[in-house]
């Protein structure tokens, strides 16, 4: 509607690339993909997914992150261990709780972003687990609490100023009537380390 009106549009964190407008993209395939290695990297080989069913974009792109690094590391998927929530920390609490209650336990979880992260950490110190001791947590997203939360979270780090900033000089550059990329790529490898991850026990091993 804005278009046909000839006002310029950005849209930011698209999640859905198949539109005629200029879009700030953050390519979350690969920062699942990135978060999800670094766990095989420090030896699990039984990772959990926990996703974001409300948002059917953004959940595929996580999945097939997840999903493309467990076949690169020669990992079989188990359908007991991918979960998904309708919200972020009650729905990813009892999703977490699945998952920590199925026979055999996963060493690690990746969630699809903070907010699910944070509902799972809680969920499992509340069933009497010790994160990273008895099951690693690593996400998306980087947001404020993330370092400040108990443990503080290990996470992929998303540059949200910076993507404001990039769309408002896209959005400039329209109103110039410069030409510009439909899809502007954000960086989505940035891995955070902090505490939530540690290599799985040795009863695990």
């Amino acid at each position: 509607t804005l278009q046909k009106q000839g006002i310029p549009v950005v849209s930011i964190d698209s999640h859905i690339l198949d539109r005629p407008y200029t879009k700030v993209y953050v390519d979350y395939g690969h920062a699942a993909y990135t978060a999800v290695k670094y766990l095989t990297d420090q030896g699990h080989t039984d990772i959990a997914y926990l996703g974001i069913e409300r948002l059917p974009e953004f959940y595929i792109s996580c999945l097939n992150g997840y999903r493309q690094a467990m076949s690169d590391a020669g990992l079989p998927l188990q359908p007991a261990w991918m979960n998904n929530t309708t919200n972020t920390e009650i729905g990813s609490g009892d999703a977490m709780a699945a998952i920590l209650n199925s026979n055999p336990r996963p060493s690690a979880v990746f969630c699809a972003n903070d907010l699910t992260a944070v509902g799972a950490i809680r969920r499992a110190m509340q069933m009497g687990f010790k994160v990273p001791e008895d099951i690693s947590i690593i996400s998306i997203d980087d947001i404020f609490i993330s370092e400040f939360y108990n443990p503080a979270l290990t996470t992929i780090h998303l540059d949200i100023a910076e993507m404001g900033r990039v769309a408002m000089k896209l959005l400039d550059a329209q109103l110039k009537g410069e030409h510009v990329e439909e899809i502007y790529a954000m960086p989505s490898d940035h891995l955070i380390v902090r505490e939530t991850v540690s290599k799985p026990t040795k009863a695990r091993l």
